[in-house]
């Protein structure tokens, strides 16, 4: 994405320097090609590694009765104890202590988990 060795231009006499292509126009670039990607593309950065562009699986459309989407409804709402009139509702709508997410770091659960188990391990 950015380089700060890019080279703009060569040098063109051997008493002149390579030109270096400037940190503003490339961070101006790499904005631009983030802001435009095509559907089904983005990148990943996992920590500490370089960003990488991958492009997602075709999902084909799933054809489905409508009588068939009702009886899915229906068994997913006995499985989570939900009554149907609220499967249409957003979870904050349907909570009724409207509880607030709770963003995790998956990379550091490991370490949450250890800490977690070693805290309920001293109050029990």
């Amino acid at each position: 994405m950015v380089d700060t060795e890019e080279v703009k231009h060569d040098a063109q006499t051997e008493q002149q320097h390579p030109l270096y292509s400037p940190l503003v126009e490339q961070w101006e670039n790499a904005v631009a090609a983030i802001q435009n990607l095509q559907p089904r593309v983005a990148f990943v950065k996992p920590r500490g590694a370089k960003a990488t562009q991958i492009r997602t699986e075709r999902v084909q459309p799933y054809r489905v009765q409508l009588n068939e989407v009702d009886a899915l409804e229906s068994q997913l709402a006995r499985i989570h104890s939900v009554t149907t009139s609220n499967l249409n509702k957003t979870l904050y709508e349907s909570n009724s202590m409207n509880a607030r997410v709770q963003f995790v770091d998956w990379e550091n659960m490991p370490q949450r988990l250890d800490k977690t188990l070693a805290d309920d391990s001293r109050l029990g």
